[in-house]
């Protein structure tokens, strides 16, 4: 058995950046339970067998349309109005701040936790 998923890595300048825009203008984000783990339900899932854990780096790499579907397709965002017209710009602002020969990249921890 296997639960996997991805942590994005927030200590780089540009996801750094993208998390403050986040708590800046996203009153749902601070409340969402997407980085919260509570490892009591994953132990219950495995038992009787023994858990393990591996932790492995991981990245995305979006270009504008992308990086734009990726942040808009968060359950907590705004799919429409003037604070999704808000949060779009400096999203905008953000990636072309940022990109490299088009492109943003976002850094992950890939958290595995299985049985043998």
């Amino acid at each position: 058995m296997l639960l996997i998923w991805n942590v994005r890595k927030d200590d780089a300048p540009f996801t750094s950046s993208y998390e403050a825009i986040l708590h800046r203008l996203v009153p749902e984000y601070a409340a969402s339970k997407h980085r919260k783990f509570d490892m009591e339900p994953i132990r219950d899932f495995f038992q009787p067998r023994q858990m393990k854990k591996q932790v492995l780096s991981n990245s995305q790499s979006f270009d504008w349309e992308g990086f734009k579907g990726r942040a808009l397709s968060s359950s907590f965002m705004p799919k429409q109005g003037l604070l999704h017209d808000e949060i779009l710009s400096e999203m905008h602002d953000l990636f072309h701040r940022y990109e490299e020969n088009g492109k943003v990249l976002f850094q992950y921890d890939t958290i595995m936790y299985y049985t043998l």
